[in-house]
């Protein structure tokens, strides 16, 4: 497969370059997900837009006034480097980081190219709709922030204009006694894709979940999303294991639809997603009381 490479001046430029040769032309940051897929025929762009030269500008973690921003071209090393796995809040960027490919993936995968794959693996996306997060785009037209789960709208669909770029990921520090996890199944550890993925925020008073938020790889569509009927059903319980476990396993079962497929059947990843779900929400939970 032969294509031409441009690299563009600057993010108007690059914006432009996008627009006028849609659909033909593509960004690349890490190219962990896109050269594969141009190895394999699934994608035949005649242009590669580089985005490498664009680092300086997109490539940041900032926190400021409660509000947290992280750029799209972080690769997942400086994103796992950065202080924002060390805040007690933040604690399951740290799990994503240990089992988010491998050292050479994470050395060179985004952010924004996590995201931009639109697909279930997309470990990224699963935390940062814990996080309610929400999506920088820049484009001819100007820029603008939309929804992370109205971004994603199907698998490798995003909803954005010919030409846009995703510029970065902004989302709010949660309140006092709040932590989250991130936890991740496969068949083995290291460059996995992982049958199952979740992400819990939780919100802990007087022993008690004031509030939690939890995201999976898949709850009802193709893409990752949250379990909205087992987060309001978990809003009061005790952070104790038994009724945890109890509202997980009476709501998840009505709202979360696995299909099966050559990795695991549907029944066996409904089952690990109520396990996994279970020792999200606690681990959250009892970071966010200080208990590690």
């Amino acid at each position: 497969m032969l294509f031409d490479i441009y690299i563009p001046r600057d993010l108007v430029d690059a914006s432009e370059f996008l627009y006028r040769n849609a659909p033909d032309a593509v960004p690349i940051a890490g190219g962990t997900d896109l050269i594969p897929m141009i190895r394999d025929g699934k994608l035949r762009p005649k242009y590669l837009v580089d985005l490498s030269g664009l680092k300086g500008r997109l490539s940041y973690v900032s926190i400021d006034s409660g509000v947290v921003r992280v750029g799209a071209l972080t690769t997942i090393n400086a994103l796992g480097a950065s202080a924002l796995t060390g805040m007690e809040a933040f604690l399951g960027f740290r799990d994503l980081y240990r089992t988010f490919g491998n050292a050479a993936v994470r050395s060179l995968a985004t952010v924004g190219g996590n995201v931009g794959t639109a697909v279930s693996a997309a470990d990224l996306i699963v935390m940062f709709n814990a996080l309610d997060a929400k999506v920088g785009l820049s484009g001819v037209k100007g820029s603008r922030y939309v929804d992370i789960r109205e971004l994603v709208a199907g698998k490798r669909l995003l909803a954005k204009e010919p030409g846009e770029l995703i510029t970065e990921v902004v989302f709010n520090v949660p309140p006092k006694n709040s932590s989250t996890a991130f936890i991740k199944l496969g068949y083995r550890e290291g460059t996995i894709i992982g049958l199952t993925s979740v992400a819990a925020l939780v919100t802990v008073r007087d022993g008690v979940i004031e509030d939690v938020k939890l995201a999976f790889d898949r709850v009802d569509r193709r893409v990752p999303g949250r379990a909205y009927l087992t987060e309001k059903g978990l809003k009061g319980v005790p952070l104790r294991d038994e009724a945890v476990g109890g509202v997980i396993n009476e709501h998840l079962p009505r709202e979360m639809r696995r299909k099966s497929d050559y990795r695991a059947s549907g029944a066996y990843r409904l089952h690990v997603s109520k396990v996994l779900a279970r020792r999200a929400v606690l681990t959250a939970g009892r970071r966010a009381v200080g208990g590690g």
